[in-house]
């Protein structure tokens, strides 16, 4: 059974009753305004042929259109990174394949006395606060120097746009835009604030008060920091503590959607109106993808979408799979792009494989080449262990790959420690599946070249 409708996808969850082996989904937070009408879209797929669960995935896959060109790598950079010695970031830059670069987040380096002797995070209004602007006037010069050196590399900076990062517990200035409890507190985050000053949240929506500030806050990063692609953390609503949530969304009470409530399940009544915030916060994801795109660049958000709007082409989804692996599977119908740490270990790499994805993220100095090896990426089908896309197949298990019919391809051989068997392996002719051979905890990509 798939969700397809938005609201629902946001709503709902899924269940099977044993005894009576029925199975379904349901939604305990839907109401209809008086007047108003809603479309419910979801899909029964039989698979009388398989039992293979990644068989239903890559027919959904297909229907929904999402197998769609990933480019990349992308690394995570510091501001020091670009003044490295030149010679040596150019072999870097060339050995690894570096196509797209993003800054970590902008903020003071020493603690601000007006904000509690804390550090200011540049979220919200705080990208413009003048403690700041320092930080931010360096983080436009590296991105600047980026593009001098690299013109071929596309630079982005860190965006989050659910939190305000200085702001005082009695300024009222974005009231309408805060993310509140049902009891009308405001959402706090579950992130630590022992260094930082306390992130408080907010949302972005056409008509409230912060959406202007979004739209400042791009204005800044695509006009004068003049960035060439967007990263967003957090794109289904900030992290949030567990008491502060209803259904299986990211909500806030100050605002309703239309067809979210609280509901009594014994009189069913609604106790209180609710507004998923990927609703209606859709409009602000969207100004920035469309900035990114003027810009010729991709969008990368980080969480699965659950609106449809977000499986567009060059509009990438990611997870954190660094503590919890198994988020990976949240990735199956999208860009199946698991983020992990800078200098993992090797088997972490061959490990997101046996989710049917790929790992995304590593520093420029991790000695490993597979990341540069596995993009650009038009996915035909995942499958544990192994993803065959246009260009190439990874596998972290032998057996036989390829595509039909007569191509040309390298085979790019990676040991347990991420070491390459052969560095400059030779183009051969196949015709049809070929037989590959896995080293022990390692993988293998097989790079088409024609």
């Amino acid at each position: 059974m798939v969700l397809e409708d938005d609201i629902v996808r946001n709503h709902s969850e899924f269940y099977y009753e044993l005894s009576s082996r029925r199975s379904g989904f349901r939604d305990d937070f839907f109401y209809l305004e008086p007047g108003a009408e809603y479309t419910v879209e979801w899909s029964v797929y039989v698979m009388p042929q398989s039992d293979d669960y990644y068989d239903f995935i890559n027919q959904v896959r297909r229907d929904w259109n999402v197998n769609y060109t990933i480019e990349g790598p992308y690394y995570f950079v510091g501001l020091n990174d670009i003044y490295q010695p030149e010679e040596g970031l150019r072999k870097t830059i060339e050995r690894k394949n570096v196509r797209y670069v993003c800054f970590w987040e902008i903020g003071t380096k020493e603690p601000v006395a007006e904000a509690d002797n804390k550090k200011i995070r540049a979220y919200g209004s705080a990208l413009f606060n003048p403690h700041v602007i320092p930080a931010r006037e360096k983080h436009a010069q590296a991105a600047a120097r980026w593009h001098e050196l690299f013109p071929n590399v596309k630079v982005s900076q860190y965006y989050h746009c659910f939190f305000q990062g200085f702001e005082k517990p009695d300024d009222m200035t974005y009231q309408d835009s805060f993310i509140t409890a049902a009891d009308g507190s405001r959402v706090k985050s579950t992130y630590p604030a022992t260094t930082d000053y306390i992130y408080r949240t907010v949302y972005p929506m056409p008509g409230n008060s912060f959406w202007k500030m979004h739209i400042d806050s791009l204005d800044y990063l695509f006009n004068d920091m003049k960035i060439d692609w967007l990263y967003q953390d957090e794109s289904n609503g900030p992290g949030t503590t567990a008491k502060d949530r209803a259904g299986s969304a990211s909500v806030t009470f100050n605002t309703a959607d239309g067809n979210s409530a609280l509901i009594d399940p014994s009189t069913n009544t609604i106790i209180q109106k609710c507004a998923i915030l990927p609703v209606v916060s859709a409009p602000a994801l969207q100004a920035g993808i469309d900035r990114a795109r003027k810009a010729g660049g991709v969008t990368l958000f980080n969480g699965a979408p659950s609106m449809r709007f977000r499986n567009q082409p060059g509009v990438y989804a990611m997870a954190e799979t660094q503590d919890v692996v198994s988020r990976a599977n949240e990735l199956h119908l999208t860009t199946p792009l698991a983020y992990g740490t800078g200098s993992p270990n090797f088997a972490a790499i061959v490990e997101r494989l046996n989710y049917g994805t790929v790992y995304l993220r590593e520093h420029l100095s991790y000695d490993s080449l597979a990341l540069s090896k596995f993009f650009p990426l038009t996915i035909e089908e995942i499958h544990r262990g192994w993803i065959q896309a246009k260009e190439r197949v990874i596998t972290n298990r032998s057996g036989d790959f390829g595509w039909d019919g007569d191509y040309s391809a390298r085979l790019w051989s990676f040991d347990h420690s991420g070491k390459l068997a052969d560095e400059n392996p030779a183009a051969k002719t196949y015709r049809g599946k070929t037989a590959i051979k896995v080293l022990p905890g390692g993988l293998t990509v097989l790079e088409r070249v024609r």
